[in-house]
């Protein structure tokens, strides 16, 4: 900390002040555009998976048990069912998709976009886990192990993957978090899966236009039936026609680190209750701490009378921050009588949330 003269004082006391604060709350809104980035800008948010949105699934689907009579589930079926009089009677204009797109597997090009995760799972003794995501399609599988975010629950990832897809056919995008270990096998976290036939052969699906949702998928386990945190994410799907080829990806990578400096001025004390009886004063001091940083101090306020010390000392914080280092919740700030010939008195604390 460094003592900050009258006219710093006088800046900060503007700033507390009411022309201070009209003009904070004029700049907010813009501010806020500002932040907005393009990829995001006019994409609608589900508060769940973007299924409970699509009301009609383009196909039906009947569970295979291992044999007859037996209740275990070894797989399911999925297609299309019409019971008709004739063949030339067949309501064809009722399929949900023409008849020809599920006849004529075409390739397409899936862009899956994963944006963060929350409340996961911890999967270490430290009460946290080292999330990478695993992408599976068909026989193609993509890691991002040598990506891994150390010892967090809520992971942001700001991954982009493109695989191919010949549909209809292998549809089931496996999306992993996994946990890395370094001395064990890699754990599973969690799993969801997006069912790529279903939304490019959905009518629905189709109607939302080019900007698809952002969706909150939770992730499963086997072991179970639990969630295991969430996931948001969002999935396009083009076909592969050369005639018209898909738009180019969105660049969802996050700014980079920038450097900040968090700024607490000390100004005085109200109605601080004596801790040295005799004297009925105190030897006033406060304590500033943030995050991992040293502590900083103030001066001594000495035989300070009627709990009104005063000190006009600022605490100079530095920061680094980025998509993967925010700031930290809470700045606590602690008064103090100092005593010479025995131990400091802790008066009080209050701590200041951040978020």
């Amino acid at each position: 900390g460094e003592k900050a003269g009258e006219k710093a004082g006088e800046k900060a006391g503007e700033k507390a002040g009411e022309k201070g604060g009209e003009k904070a709350g004029e700049g907010s809104d813009d501010e806020d555009e500002e932040l907005v980035p393009d990829w995001l800008s006019g994409r609608m948010e589900c508060p769940g998976e973007l299924e409970a949105l699509i009301e009609e699934r383009p196909f039906e689907r009947w569970e295979v048990l291992a044999s007859e009579g037996a209740s275990a589930v070894c797989g399911s079926l999925k297609g299309l069912l019409r019971v008709v009089r004739r063949e030339e009677d067949a309501p064809i204009a009722e399929l949900p998709v023409p008849l020809a797109e599920l006849l004529t597997p075409a390739l397409h090009v899936v862009r899956l976009y994963v944006l963060r995760a929350e409340h996961l799972m911890p999967a270490d003794a430290s009460g946290t886990s080292d999330p990478y995501l695993r992408i599976t399609l068909g026989d193609t599988t993509i890691s991002t192990r040598e990506r891994k975010i150390s010892r967090v629950t809520d992971a942001e990832f700001y991954e982009r993957f493109e695989l191919r897809a010949t549909l209809p056919g292998e549809a089931e995008l496996r999306i992993e978090v996994m946990d890395h270990d370094l001395l064990d096998s890699d754990d599973l976290i969690g799993y969801t899966k997006v069912d790529l036939e279903d939304r490019v052969f959905s009518r629905e699906w189709r109607e939302l236009g080019d900007l698809k949702p952002l969706e909150w998928r939770p992730l499963h386990s086997p072991y179970s039936n639990n969630p295991q945190g969430r996931l948001q994410l969002w999935v396009d799907v083009f076909p592969l026609d050369l005639e018209a080829p898909p738009p180019p990806p969105c660049d969802i990578a996050p700014p980079g680190e920038q450097r900040w400096e968090l700024r607490v001025i000390v100004w005085r004390t109200r109605d601080v209750l004596p801790h040295d009886y005799f004297t009925e004063m105190n030897d006033l001091y406060a304590v500033v701490a943030y995050g991992t940083a040293p502590a900083m101090h103030t001066d001594t306020h000495w035989r300070c009378r009627d709990g009104c010390g005063s000190f006009n000392w600022r605490c100079k914080f530095p920061l680094r921050l980025g998509h993967r280092r925010r700031v930290d919740e809470r700045l606590t700030v602690q008064l103090w009588d100092r005593d010479v010939l025995k131990y400091n008195d802790n008066i009080g604390e209050v701590v200041v949330p951040l978020q």
